[in-house]
């Protein structure tokens, strides 16, 4: 019996591995956006990315965006709530980590120049 567990358990990592390709991924592009490029980002393992770009307008729970290679835009709520209007300003250079979710960036960080987390 403890053969098949390890035998299922090696079937099923190959079978992640093929389905989930490569460690490095692109997230998915909107319809008109240019693919990202590798340089202007990070991928972890666990599908966290980071990018750093111009802030290019904000709202109460997010903001756009944009690096050099596309425009993100940023869910902020997790973090700033409803008060991301308050602690991101248009024009404002930052860097900010999470993960792509239907289309959107939740952030799990955002950092100004100066390394300081903004919201939390």
């Amino acid at each position: 019996m403890k053969k098949f567990a390890k035998l299922f358990a090696l079937l099923a990592s190959v079978a992640v591995v093929t389905a989930c390709g490569s460690k490095e991924s692109t997230p998915p592009t909107a319809p008109g956006e240019a693919s990202p490029n590798l340089s202007q980002k990070t991928v972890s393992e666990t599908g966290k990315s980071t990018f750093t770009g111009k802030v290019e307008r904000v709202w109460e729970d997010g903001f756009i965006l944009s690096t050099p290679s596309r425009k993100i835009t940023v869910d902020s709520w997790d973090i700033c709530g409803d008060n991301t209007e308050k602690k991101v300003s248009v024009g404002e250079r930052l860097t900010v980590t999470g993960v792509f979710e239907n289309r959107e960036f939740d952030a799990f960080s955002i950092t100004n120049t100066n390394q300081q987390n903004i919201c939390r």
